[in-house]
C-alpha cells in the first residue's frame, strides 16, 4: 500500500487552497493601498483588516485608526477555498462535516493519514472503525469542503488492503451461522440518515465473510456498547445473500435467535 499517494493528494489540496487564500488577500491589500497613498490594511492575529489609521478610503466609505475593513464578498471558488482551509477553534477537531467518504483500508494507513495532515489547517477529519483480519478496516473521512474528499477517493486504490482470500464456499437461503464478530461499521444512506444501518463483520472458521444487520438481537447480548461483541462466537439464524463475485463472502437478511456459541 502507498499511503503517501493519498498524502500528497490531500497536501495538493491544502496547498491550492493556500495559495488561493493568498493570492486573495494580495488582491484586496493591493486595491486598499491603490486608494490610500500605497498604505496597505493592518492585519490582526484572526486575519482581519483594520484602517491604519484615519481617514482610509476602503470600498466607498472612509475608516478611523484601527476600525474593522469589511472584507469584500467570496465569489465560490473563494468559498470553496476558505471551507478546505478552515478549521474549528482549539485543537479538539470533532466538528463534523457534511461531506463524507468510507474507504476500506489498514489501521495502520489510517494513523499515517491522521499524522501527516495534523500539521495542516485543513477541515479534513480521518478514522479508524473496527478492525478483523490482519488491521483491514474502514475509514471514515469528513470534510467541510468537497476537494478533499473527491481527491482521497482518487487516490484511495493505492491504500486498499490486499485480504487473504478464503477457498470457502458459502450456499445461499436461510441457515445456522456460527461466527466470530471481527468488527462493525455504519452503513450511511446520506439521503436518509435516519435509515443508516450498523452492520457487522462476521468471519466462520472457513474463513468464509458474513456481513450483517445488527438488530435487537444482537444489542440484548450486550450491557452498553454493541463493540463488546467483538471477538465473541455467535450462533444466529440468517438468510444469506452470497456475492457473485467471491462465494466466501455473504450479507446476512433478517437474523434471529442470536446467542452466545
Amino acid at each position: 500500500m502507498n499511503a503517501q499517494a493519498v498524502i500528497d493528494a490531500i497536501k495538493a489540496e491544502y496547498e491550492r487552497a493556500q495559495q488561493a487564500y493568498q493570492d486573495r488577500r494580495a488582491r484586496i491589500m493591493a486595491a486598499a493601498a491603490s486608494h490610500n497613498d500605497d498604505v496597505e490594511p493592518t492585519v490582526d492575529r484572526g486575519g482581519r483588516l483594520h484602517a491604519p489609521h484615519d481617514g482610509y478610503h476602503w470600498e466607498g466609505n472612509e475608516y478611523g485608526a484601527g476600525e474593522f475593513l469589511p472584507t469584500p464578498e467570496m465569489d465560490q471558488d473563494d468559498c470553496e477555498m476558505r471551507d478546505i482551509l478552515y478549521r474549528p477553534a482549539g485543537v479538539d477537531m470533532q466538528e463534523r462535516y457534511s461531506n463524507k467518504a468510507k474507504i476500506k483500508t489498514t489501521v495502520d494507513t489510517v494513523a499515517q493519514l491522521k499524522a501527516a495532515i495534523s500539521p495542516m489547517a485543513i477541515a479534513v477529519n480521518i478514522s479508524a472503525g473496527s478492525s478483523w483480519g490482519d488491521g483491514v478496516c474502514y475509514m471514515y473521512v469528513e470534510a467541510k469542503s468537497k476537494q478533499p474528499i473527491k481527491a482521497i477517493e482518487a487516490a484511495a486504490a493505492a491504500i486498499a488492503p490486499v485480504e487473504t482470500k478464503s477457498d470457502a464456499v458459502l450456499s445461499a437461503g436461510r441457515q445456522q451461522v456460527i461466527a466470530t464478530m471481527k468488527a462493525t461499521f455504519m452503513k450511511e444512506n446520506r439521503y436518509q440518515p435516519e435509515l443508516s444501518q450498523l452492520v457487522g463483520v462476521f468471519e466462520r472458521n472457513d474463513g468464509a465473510t458474513l456481513y450483517c444487520n445488527i438488530g435487537e438481537g444482537f444489542f440484548k447480548l450486550v450491557e452498553q456498547n454493541i463493540n463488546e461483541l467483538i471477538g465473541k462466537t455467535l450462533s444466529f439464524s440468517a438468510e444469506l445473500i452470497v456475492s457473485e463475485k467471491d462465494p466466501s463472502k455473504a450479507n446476512c437478511k433478517r437474523p434471529t435467535k442470536v446467542a452466545f456459541a
